[in-house]
């Protein structure tokens, strides 16, 4: 069980959200909870403050590149969640078309995102003394042994595809998919992970990368193995083979489930990891302070957080005395939490919150 909640202590978009993800992905509330939290004003604040939920100031940038990667890869999959949703009328006629694009850009960046993790988590071994070095420099053997591997086996087969596709012909040397296993080693965690992602990534360069993938009644679309054969329209109407095709719905369904549960077991993994750097003694320095002021961009004085509470009485019309008249059974409460320099009495409005009270 984790002391903090999603569903009441995350923001808006988290707390409306979380039920969503919380059966295929548990573990993004504990990685949340234990490591995201600590970086926010949530320990130090009331909850209706402004600041509450968002990060302390000075916060170590590597700490924030996996707290904004874990927050995307969350947005990520509810983005995807409601377009696999999105039902066809006539309001939303082009994004429902477009869906394989816009469902795989975003399982891609999920991808992207996990990656990200990993690879500031092995800064972070490196910088608190757990591995010698960060990113291990190749030697020229080395380079010389990849140059050959992509020779003998992938140049043929690149080239054949740079003439359909226009995309580059290059070799990676290092690759962020890499740190997964750098990090976590070869299980069968990590390898399901990178055989799903492959997978994933294939499809998302097939869709934003060439022409609109050409399907059978907006319904039945080629399989992974069968884009190529496919990638000429004309293939549909005079040579097709519905065994080569595949339901779009139930496959954008099926890779939701899978992702979410294949990042799920990942981070049964990478939870350890990085506890293990968290209880360095010296890992709080790095979580950032609590500090509620701020430079003003004018005078470059001290900004001091400010809060304001006003009542709005709204009008409610009279129909016996024909006229409107201020309303005596409710009123509006604005609260408004704003930065304001005592020197020049510049202003930066943070946020307002209107809630309705009944008398």
């Amino acid at each position: 069980m984790t002391k903090w909640k999603l569903n009441i202590d995350g923001d808006r978009f988290e707390q409306t959200h979380w039920h969503i993800l919380q059966h295929n992905f548990p573990n993004y509330e504990v990685f949340w909870s234990e490591f995201i939290v600590p970086m926010t004003c949530r320990n130090e604040l009331p909850k209706d403050h402004a600041l509450y939920i968002h990060p302390k100031k000075n916060v170590d940038a590597d700490l924030q590149n996996i707290s904004m990667a874990h927050y995307t890869i969350f947005r990520c999959f509810i983005v995807a969640h409601e377009l696999i949703l999105l039902k066809q009328d006539a309001s939303n006629e082009a994004i429902y078309a477009d869906r394989l694009d816009l469902i795989y850009s975003n399982f891609g960046t999920i991808i992207d995102m996990v990656s990200n993790i990993f690879f500031f988590l092995a800064k972070l071994q490196f910088r608190f003394g757990l591995r010698k070095t960060f990113i291990d420099k190749k030697s020229y053997a080395e380079l010389e042994g990849l140059l050959k591997n992509f020779f003998d086996s992938d140049y043929d087969s690149r080239i054949q595809d740079f003439e359909r596709t226009k995309r580059p012909v290059y070799i990676d040397i290092y690759k962020m998919a890499d740190f997964i296993f750098d990090v976590l080693g070869i299980t069968p965690e990590t390898e399901s992970f990178n055989i799903f992602s492959q997978r994933i990534r294939s499809i998302r360069n097939a869709a934003i990368h060439n022409p609109v993938i050409g399907s059978v009644n907006e319904k039945f679309i080629p399989k992974l193995d069968k884009l190529k054969k496919y990638y000429l329209w004309g293939e549909l109407f005079y040579n097709l083979d519905l065994n080569d095709f595949v339901d779009k719905e139930q496959m954008f369904v099926d890779d939701f489930k899978e992702l979410s549960l294949l990042v799920n077991r990942l981070w049964d993994k990478l939870i350890p990891k990085y506890r293990e750097i968290s209880e360095n003694g010296s890992f709080t320095k790095l979580l950032g302070t609590v500090y509620i002021s701020k430079p003003c961009p004018e005078c470059k004085g001290d900004m001091q957080y400010l809060e304001m509470t006003k009542n709005y009485f709204p009008n409610s019309y009279d129909k016996n005395k024909k006229e409107f008249v201020l309303s005596s059974s409710s009123r509006n409460l604005f609260k408004t939490a704003y930065w304001n320099c005592p020197n020049c009495k510049h202003k930066e409005i943070i946020n307002v919150k209107e809630t309705k009270v009944s008398e």
